[in-house]
């Protein structure tokens, strides 16, 4: 029976990965991606507009891979709109001339051709974005209303650049520059306060591993005596009811996918009870127990979380040299998707509902990150499939085998692979520190709840 597990586990895998689904409508998955790379885009461009009064020097590299993304009408006139905004009289304008230029020459769409048809959305977004950069023919109020509307923040930022002080507008531009010099200077101070976080982390790290050569430091692990195939069947069933889930929100509605999150956990959490084990020995197995106290794990989990933060770092680095190596290879006109990468930033759809969101979304985003996705995802992953690997194997083997299927089920990407393997294994560690998920659900909050609050503060 195992083996059945394990095979419907794979499967699961790669359908998550690959879905062949998403290609049935290639329409809707497109519409997906785009949201998700205008909201990339528009946290460069605050960050790149800050830098530009701030630290020009390395402006054009950083534009230039902007420019990368720039690969529909919409991305491409965001992209404009900054590169605009920051040299509105000299390369910048030329530059951001050429980008919606091209997407209209390679879409077929060049200004005034005769096709008999009018223009669809796109194609008239971009010729209004063309008039506000050439300023040969000024906009009128339909036109600027027409970018405002399709373009959000970027229509803001195409729309008041080159406005000199006095003029209508120039109140916008200024309040624009001054978001973006705040989000430079947030960044940097989150930067030194990671960097000394890391420090800390690492200090904990070592006397945790002195600790536990002297045999100073207890490691609790798991219940082993409680057998492993219950748990092994609840993981394939929660990862196969979500793509389940998954399918049936492409094809029917989207909101099955949430219900789907809730459905999956909830029979797979129950599926070492429906296999006979009493409740007390199916909670064990899982982690679930208090421990010292849930405050005391509460506490554990937050050390715990600071010292994995060297450990975090080392996935972040190996994740980085990835994403240079494919920006390197689609330099040399190599095609990295058929090496098995892509030049595309590592990203979450987290972030396009966070950036086009109201306040009532943003709040359920929060919770969703640093709430209910710790407490699955713990349960399934550091819960049940780490409890397996670690009825067989030594907590190294068992939190990189658990991190590499954690990572590989997220929505990120390959190059985001090593980060959230790390990221995986240091939850196993914790895990394997206390005995209890109330530790590494703690940690996992903490890390979802910090980025989101720093999206939200970014996006604000």
């Amino acid at each position: 029976m195992a083996a059945v597990w394990w095979c419907l586990i794979f499967v699961s895998i790669a359908l998550i990965i690959k879905s062949p689904w998403q290609a049935w409508l290639p329409e809707k998955a497109a519409t997906g991606d785009e949201r998700v790379s205008l909201a990339v885009l528009e946290l460069q461009g605050r960050f790149l507009l800050g830098a530009a009064q701030t630290k020009p020097e390395d402006l054009e590299r950083q534009l230039t891979e902007m420019e990368g993304m720039a690969v529909t009408d919409h991305t491409a006139a965001a992209v404009a709109a900054v590169r605009f905004f920051i040299d509105p009289e000299g390369n910048g304008k030329w530059r951001a001339l050429a980008l919606v230029n091209a997407r209209l020459k390679d879409s077929d769409k060049a200004p005034g051709k005769a096709t008999g048809k009018e223009p669809d959305e796109s194609t008239a977004l971009l010729q209004q974005v063309r008039k506000a950069l050439s300023g040969t023919e000024p906009l009128n109020e339909a036109g600027r209303e027409q970018i405002r509307s399709q373009m959000g923040w970027f229509g803001k930022v195409l729309l008041s650049a080159g406005v000199a002080e006095g003029e209508p507008g120039a109140e916008e531009a200024a309040a624009l520059r001054m978001q973006a010099i705040t989000t430079v200077f947030i960044t940097g101070i989150l930067a030194l306060v990671v960097f000394l976080g890391a420090l800390l982390g690492l200090g904990l790290l070592v006397a945790g591993l002195i600790a536990l050569k002297n045999g100073k430091l207890e490691l609790r692990g798991v219940a082993t005596e409680i057998p492993a195939q219950p748990y092994l069947g609840a993981f394939a069933l929660y990862l196969a009811l979500m793509v389940l889930a998954d399918f049936l929100s492409i094809t029917l509605h989207p909101l099955i996918a949430i219900a789907g999150m809730f459905v999956s956990v909830g029979i797979a959490f129950f599926w070492p009870r429906i296999r006979g084990l009493g409740w007390r020995d199916c909670l064990r197995g899982y982690g679930w127990r208090r421990g010292k106290g849930v405050l005391h794990e509460m506490a554990a989990g937050v050390v715990g979380y600071v010292a994995m933060a060297p450990v975090f770092a080392l996935g972040l680095c190996a994740t980085l040299i990835l994403t240079l190596i494919s920006g390197w290879l689609a330099s040399q006109g190599a095609d990295p998707e058929e090496l098995g990468v892509t030049p595309r930033p590592v990203t979450h759809p987290v972030i396009a509902w966070v950036a086009d969101g109201d306040w009532k979304v943003k709040l359920a985003v929060l919770f969703l990150a640093s709430g209910l996705a710790p407490l699955f995802e713990e349960t399934m992953f550091r819960g049940a499939l780490y409890g397996v690997f670690r009825k067989r194997w030594g907590f190294v083997v068992s939190g990189l085998a658990s991190g590499v299927i954690f990572a590989a089920v997220h929505p990120q990407g390959f190059l985001a692979i090593p980060a959230l393997t790390a990221m995986g294994f240091g939850f196993a560690l914790i895990r394997e520190w206390r005995g209890t998920l109330i530790a590494s659900m703690t940690a996992h909050s903490l890390h979802n709840g910090i980025l989101v609050s720093v999206l939200l503060l970014a996006l604000s």
